[in-house]
């Protein structure tokens, strides 16, 4: 059996991204979509990369703008996801090395504006990082969110 690839050697090998259609019967959401978007770690990572200090993107953000760019109905929920905490996990992995130019991944909110437990260091890592640069957090229904995050939404598609 061989080596497992870090978070960092997946997210360097570049992999085309492929469109699936028409959706296999059963598959959530077969019945509304004819094409489903499957991206790649190395292709969210460019996508974070271009979130400015200030800004946020939704996971549905992303998803949209995967959906747009291969012309499909919708991007794969959960390979995005996925995909997502990889490159989180491959920033927090060059920043153990000292490297200072990462990803930030924590500029990634899940629907609603919610922090993702999910991202190396939970939510308490994801919050610190945030206000560090300036957003607040808030608890709202045992969630924490950023606080007017729709204010501070980074346009993908311009």
């Amino acid at each position: 059996m061989g080596k497992r690839k870090t978070a960092i050697e997946r997210v360097e090998e570049v992999r085309e991204a492929h469109v699936v259609s028409p959706l296999p019967p059963g598959f959530p959401g077969w019945k509304d979509h004819d094409s489903m978007v499957v991206s790649s770690e190395n292709e969210i990572n460019g996508i974070l990369r271009r979130v400015p200090k200030g800004y946020v993107v939704t996971l549905d953000d992303v998803r949209t703008h995967l959906a747009r760019r291969y012309q499909a109905d919708i991007a794969c929920p959960v390979s995005t996801a996925i995909y997502s905490n990889t490159v989180a996990k491959a920033a927090v992995e060059r920043e153990a090395r000292g490297e200072d130019d990462i990803t930030p991944f924590w500029r990634m909110l899940r629907p609603g504006g919610k922090l993702n437990e999910k991202f190396p260091g939970g939510i308490e890592a994801q919050k610190a990082r945030l206000e560090a640069e300036g957003f607040t957090v808030v608890q709202q229904r045992k969630q924490c969110v950023v606080a007017d995050y729709q204010n501070y939404q980074f346009k993908l598609d311009e």
